[in-house]
């Protein structure tokens, strides 16, 4: 047993080391991207400034810059990529500012947060116009967020924070059982179902800012669960991608790769998306430029919305499995692309509209 366990800890040892190299191997891939692209464009006079948030986190959009180089190279070279700080020689030339950054960034990072305000408030004394505010990412902090969705008159399921734990586990701040527990801001963390009280004391020592959420069922007839995403950029919207899950928490990883679950997705993704008004509603509620909405229906067929994303996960894939929904992937980073050339005020390429 002690062998087994020795080797155990060294698998678990090597894994952690791998991944941790990997992750390495790939930050610095995207600095050297970084580095490449920036002495490659050393022309023009007209650029849209993009910053990431250090040395060690990634240019999560890349995919967008390696779908431009795929179909629009010419517009690549109106992009400028910077690292936090940073300090930019020439401000005659930049035209616009996005900092790709994990929302929130004032609650998960006050070093991102005052770098990015030192960068903002020199883009607003050159007049040059800044995507998406680093302040606006501060909304999708869940109470937040929930209250300026349902502003505009859509449901979201009611959220508490839980500021004391011995006392929620007895009254559970009025909400009625099953509800979830998870952090009150985030993005792919632990969501824990509790179903009855004595469940709450391991879910909230694992959460670090736990918030309760009221629990919806949106089972179809079927029994399966699905989550629709609908992506905007300024006023314009599509519908992004539908899951189906046999899982309440529909994620990914979860969702049916089947033949009808793909027919269904496809189906969805070619249809005008009915709640499109509501949608931008919302958006210019929370102060967003870019932004995933994700949403369900209830027993009843009403709408339901679990979040707003100000930075949503934008994959692209070659793969012939996806061909279904390359028009759409191919969508979404048009819809991007227009809205940093309009707003910068530069021509659009050749084939966007």
């Amino acid at each position: 047993m002690k062998i087994l366990s020795a080797f155990s800890r060294l698998r678990s040892g090597v894994a952690w080391r791998c991944k941790l190299w990997w992750e390495w191997w790939e930050v610095a891939q995207h600095h050297a991207y970084a580095s490449s692209h920036n002495r490659r464009f050393t022309e023009g006079d007209r650029r849209i400034l993009i910053l990431r948030e250090s040395r060690f986190h990634y240019y999560s959009y890349k995919g967008f810059l390696d779908w431009l180089t795929r179909r629009y190279s010419s517009a690549l070279s109106h992009f400028e990529l910077q690292t936090l700080p940073c300090r930019i020689s020439d401000w005659t030339r930049i035209v616009l500012c996005h900092a790709w950054l994990q929302d929130p960034v004032r609650e998960r990072s006050p070093r991102a947060y005052q770098n990015t305000k030192q960068v903002e408030a020199l883009c607003h004394r050159h007049a040059i116009p800044v995507i998406q505010p680093v302040d606006a990412l501060s909304n999708s902090v869940r109470p937040v967020m929930a209250n300026l969705i349902s502003s505009v008159g859509l449901r979201v399921p009611r959220m508490v924070p839980v500021a004391n734990p011995e006392s929620f586990e007895t009254d559970l701040a009025g909400l009625d059982l099953p509800i979830l527990l998870r952090n009150i801001f985030g993005h792919g963390g632990e969501i824990f179902l509790i179903e009855q009280k004595s469940d709450c004391a391991a879910a909230l020592s694992v959460l670090k800012a736990p918030i309760a959420v009221e629990f919806i069922d949106v089972r179809g007839a079927d029994g399966l669960y699905r989550k629709y995403r609908y992506f905007m950029a300024g006023d314009e919207g599509i519908s992004r991608h539908l899951f189906l899950s046999r899982r309440w928490e529909v994620r990914p990883s979860d969702k049916l790769e089947t033949p009808a679950a793909r027919e269904e997705e496809g189906t969805y993704l070619a249809q005008p998306n009915p709640h499109h008004e509501l949608f931008n509603a919302a958006r210019q509620a929370l102060g967003y430029d870019i932004v995933a909405f994700d949403y369900s229906y209830d027993r009843s067929g009403n709408l339901v919305v679990w979040e707003a994303n100000p930075f949503p996960d934008l994959e692209y894939s070659e793969s012939p499995a996806y061909a279904y929904k390359r028009a759409t992937m191919d969508a979404t980073f048009g819809l991007m692309l227009k809205l940093y050339f309009r707003r910068a005020q530069l021509p659009l390429p050749n084939g966007i509209f």
